[in-house]
């Protein structure tokens, strides 16, 4: 991947700039972060390497013992010929009290097999049922996050496309 970036910023002489900046945002591995409000959960995927160019991300729910596990999976339809950081979150509400274990999957294109990531959290009684359920998605866009936003990467991503 950092090879084709590379290329791709050797071609594109404008594009130097930016791939600099996204190849400092790409270099850290994965993380893993568990917001907890209420009963709802937050699980952000950041630095997520993925196509530039997938549908909407897709997120599967299930638990094992006291482990919930958030299996992410992208959708490509016309899948493009480069990868992409995205910071990616999202949300499971009405989660039953008490202490856990998230465990964030996903296949990892680089390594052609599943990746994890696992992080404690625990969630109070506040008096919900606990039939917990999968609740809005989001995705920061090709190699923008909150702290890194890159505006100019879509004309370079459309030439390179």
């Amino acid at each position: 991947m950092k090879l084709i970036i590379a290329i791709t910023c050797s071609a594109i002489l404008l594009a130097g700039s930016i791939c600099a900046q996204a190849d400092e945002w790409c270099l850290g591995s994965d993380g893993l972060r568990v917001d907890v409000d209420e009963t709802t959960i937050t699980v952000h995927h950041d630095a997520a390497r993925y196509n530039c160019c997938p549908d909407p991300f897709g997120y599967a729910v299930s638990w094992d013992f006291n482990t919930l596990v958030v299996t992410e999976t992208e959708t490509l339809t016309n899948p493009c010929y480069c990868n992409c950081c995205y910071d990616l979150s999202t949300t499971i509400e009405d989660m039953p009290a008490g202490q856990f274990t998230l465990r964030l999957r996903w296949y990892d294109y680089e390594t052609n097999g599943w990746a994890q990531l696992e992080a404690p959290f625990a969630v109070n009684d506040v008096g919900q049922s606990g039939t917990y359920m999968p609740g809005a998605s989001l995705s920061s866009g090709c190699l923008a996050s909150a702290e890194n936003a890159i505006n100019s990467w879509g004309r370079v991503k459309t030439l390179y496309h």
